[in-house]
């Protein structure tokens, strides 16, 4: 019973390792191919002279031109090719034999893929039908905020006019993605946002041009012997957020000098198209767009750089 167990465990390892098995082969048999011709040429050489020999004597016995010394050829041609086969036949089969072990696993890659693509069209199906059956019972808003994981945050305080006419203190509250994968800054682009238009192309064109605008800045203000930089706080005002405490001691360096800092790019994930949700979002299709920044601490006193 173990002894079957373990064959049928074994079998299962080699068919799902079958694809890097077959490479594996194909590999092997195409470089055995090539030094088998290779250790074959010195026969080659003695075969190609054995037919120059026998052209020599028909050209002698035979007039060119004539139906003789055509036939005579022939044969001797076919002879030489016989001769090639016979000297090549390892080195041929060994290359017949990686291309279709290539091609073989070509075909079962590709048919994993058409696979795993058909799954993902069915989950992702399931999961929009099971979006649509929690927004019917709690809201649009509501079901956004549980899907980005998304919380209320007071960012601060502000003062409005009441009823009345009188003043009165009311907390700024922003959405924010706790536990955000680039840091402490991660917000969520939606209505609550008051440069947000509604319009996809428009809010996405938005949040692309403060994304260049952030890069011109930080790449404006350096120099050929100091950095240029731009804080997060700068970036979230732009924006439409509101500044952090922190906020001055993260964000992004640039220079023309330091090779540390010279491929510092500003980046809060509205250019990656693999990203289904920025392709949902650019197209209509979701109503918020979640911002992940790549900003790094930094001290001002380490790059003897002075806070606006």
């Amino acid at each position: 019973m173990n002894a079957k167990l373990a064959m049928e465990k074994a079998g299962f390892v080699l068919r799902q390792a079958s694809p890097e098995i077959l490479i594996g082969v194909g590999i092997l048999s195409g470089i055995a191919a090539i030094f088998t011709a290779c250790s074959k040429m010195k026969k080659a050489e003695e075969v190609t002279e054995e037919f120059h020999e026998e052209m020599e004597v028909i050209a002698e016995e035979e007039e060119k031109g004539t139906k003789e010394y055509a036939a005579a050829s022939f044969k001797a041609g076919t002879r030489l090719f016989g001769r090639y086969l016979k000297t090549f036949w390892l080195p041929i089969l060994l290359e017949i034999l990686s291309i279709i072990a290539i091609w073989y696993s070509h075909g079962i890659m590709v048919k994993r893929n058409a696979d795993l693509v058909s799954a993902a069209i069915v989950l992702t199906q399931q999961l929009d039908k099971y979006r649509d059956r929690v927004r019917e019972k709690v809201g649009d808003e509501i079901e956004n905020d549980l899907f980005y994981g998304v919380t209320n945050k007071k960012v601060g305080e502000t003062i409005v006019k009441d009823e009345k006419g009188k003043d009165k203190k009311v907390k700024v509250v922003e959405k924010i993605i706790e536990n955000g994968a680039e840091g402490p800054f991660d917000r969520v682009f939606d209505k609550n946002n008051h440069s947000f238009q509604g319009q996809p192309g428009a809010d996405m064109g938005f949040l692309r041009a403060v994304r260049t605008s952030a890069e011109d800045i930080m790449r404006g203000r350096a120099t050929k012997s100091s950095n240029g930089w731009i804080t997060i706080n700068e970036v979230l005002t732009q924006l439409g957020f509101e500044p952090v405490e922190n906020g001055f001691n993260w964000g992004w360096v640039y220079s023309r000098f330091d090779p540390k800092y010279q491929s510092t790019y500003v980046d809060f994930g509205v250019n990656d198209y693999s990203n289904m949700v920025v392709r949902n979002f650019e197209n209509g299709l979701e109503p918020v767009m979640p911002l992940h920044f790549n900003c790094k601490p930094f001290e001002f006193s380490e790059l003897k750089l002075a806070k606006i």
